[in-house]
């Protein structure tokens, strides 16, 4: 019998594609998120040594005090834009995972009918094998009795 081919072969490697690249636009949302994150971090601790740095000065004066508001407000727009941006991120990503589970219950249809068509082919082959067995078994039998009888 010929080797096991799988006619829709071309689909399954189509499907995987598509389960790596939607893998891969996922990667580089949670990265953005990571990195937006960060972003926030670093606002708030920037934010925080400023306004140590005004405490720590021995006399700081009113230009220092304005100058410490005005990054204070300053950073707290830029919080409010990296949050709006996170948000926006966190749908995204919400999405972006659907599509990745989309893509993968794809690609497992195709996995699982192969594993059908393999089962049902590797039957097929066993039966044959058998049945050219049989038809060996039943040649030889006939061989060795018409022999014994003469």
């Amino acid at each position: 019998m010929k080797d096991f081919q799988f006619r829709l072969a071309a689909v399954l490697r189509l499907r995987q594609q598509q389960v790596e690249a939607e893998q891969r636009k996922l990667q580089q949302l949670l990265t953005e998120q990571d990195q937006l994150k960060k972003c926030l971090e670093l606002v708030a601790r920037e934010r925080e040594e400023a306004a140590q740095y005004v405490r720590e000065h021995q006399a700081p004066g009113n230009r220092d005090l304005r100058a410490l508001a005005s990054y204070i407000l300053g950073s707290k727009a830029r919080v409010v834009t990296i949050q709006t941006a996170l948000q926006n991120l966190d749908r995204a990503v919400s999405e972006q995972k659907m599509l990745v589970m989309r893509a993968r219950q794809k690609e497992e249809l195709i996995v699982k009918l192969r594993e059908k068509r393999v089962h049902e082919w590797l039957q097929e082959v066993n039966r044959q094998t058998e049945a050219e067995a049989q038809e060996c078994w039943t040649a030889t039998w006939k061989k060795t009795r018409t022999s014994s009888r003469g």
